[in-house]
């Protein structure tokens, strides 16, 4: 079974876990940790996501051992790149542009060990990252279950961060001034989160692209 058919099947599966019930509660506060921080950790979600990944397929490979340089080591970064973060993209859940190992902190040459010496800035993170794959690697059969896990804190970050549209119900009476002052507002707002700073370039882009005539309308 190739690293995509394996994330997908087990993606169809990690809606529900609650009938997961043999994974201790401290590994289940770590894949939580990295959960609660996916949107600013997705390096990590998605190293993650591939080592353990790759461990369901050949649970005698120490994935821990993530360059093919090191002894017994292969290739995650490939793997990645190649498997993992297409298919996260293609479901739209949290992932990096070509992969997570282009993260300085987690591309080091060393192994993932618990006195991994790269420097992942959140250090909650780090621990829950380290420590998951140590119980992975000393628990290979519950390599499917962990997988699971770590894909439905994703699937529920990807529901966090939807935003549901309503129509409006009196469109004319909405006026110019009532827009402008709305935007003001909403771009003036201490957001206690980053991204707050992106807000005008979107409403510029949403503005052209209600105002840009289709290509009906150009032809």
């Amino acid at each position: 079974m190739s690293h995509k058919k394996k994330l997908l099947e087990t993606y169809e599966n990690s809606f529900s876990v609650n009938d997961i019930k043999d994974i201790d509660k401290d590994t289940i506060a770590n894949i939580e940790s990295i959960g609660a921080k996916i949107n600013t950790q997705k390096g990590v979600f998605t190293v993650l996501t591939t080592l353990v990944t790759h461990k369901t397929l050949f649970p005698k490979q120490d994935v821990r051992k993530h360059q093919s340089s090191m002894e017994g080591g292969f290739s995650g970064r490939t793997i990645d790149t190649n498997f993992i973060t297409p298919t996260l993209k293609e479901l739209g859940l949290p992932s990096m542009a070509e992969s997570g190992w282009l993260t300085r902190s987690l591309e080091q040459p060393y192994e993932y060990t618990l006195d991994y010496n790269g420097k992942i800035s959140n250090k909650i993170v780090k621990k829950a990252f380290l420590e998951t794959l140590d119980y992975v690697e000393k628990n290979p059969t519950k390599a499917t279950d962990i997988l699971r896990l770590i894909l439905f804190q994703a699937i529920e970050a990807k529901k966090r961060s939807t935003v549901e549209i309503t129509p409006l119900e009196n469109p004319e009476n909405l006026t110019i001034e009532k827009i402008i002052n709305a935007l003001d507002e909403q771009f003036s707002y201490n957001y206690s989160t980053h991204g707050g700073s992106k807000l005008p370039v979107i409403a510029f882009y949403s503005c052209l692209l209600y105002t840009s005539p289709s290509p009906r309308d150009r032809g």
